[in-house]
């Protein structure tokens, strides 16, 4: 595959992205009635992460592997817990953008060897071929 092409492939996943995620917002406003508050669209946008990780792995398992997956699944006032398959370094990147602390710490991965629950910090998980959870400190 050439790279033009490559790049209009691309570009065209990304439209068809943007208008389902637009229709989507429409959808839950209509629902509710009311515009999504900062959470709903987040975990909105989670799941359009999770449907585009799962079209990739049916697609294309090798390409999969090379997507990025960043899923925040909890963030609490001390502690978070990530599932990705990015490297420690990059997953406390953009922990510290996209989600910052509001202290004067940043994200950093804990030093406990377990998460509450008993699992291992880090431990691979079950639903997301390649991806590790990591329990996050600040």
């Amino acid at each position: 595959m050439r790279d033009d092409e490559f790049d209009q492939g691309l570009r065209d996943r990304q439209e068809i992205e943007s208008k389902a995620l637009k229709h989507l917002c429409r959808a839950a406003i209509a629902l509710t009635g009311k515009h999504l508050s900062v959470v709903a669209c987040h975990r909105l946008y989670q799941a359009v992460d999770q449907v585009r990780l799962a079209i990739d792995t049916c697609l294309c398992p090798q390409a999969a592997r090379e997507v990025e997956f960043f899923d925040p699944y909890s963030i609490g006032i001390c502690h978070a817990s990530v599932c990705s398959n990015l490297e420690p370094e990059k997953i406390l990147e953009r922990m510290n953008l996209e989600h910052p602390t509001g202290t004067p710490h940043e994200w950093a991965i804990s030093e406990d060897e377990c998460f509450a629950g008993g699992a291992p910090n880090p431990c691979q998980c079950t639903a997301h071929e390649g991806c590790k959870h990591y329990l996050l400190v600040c």
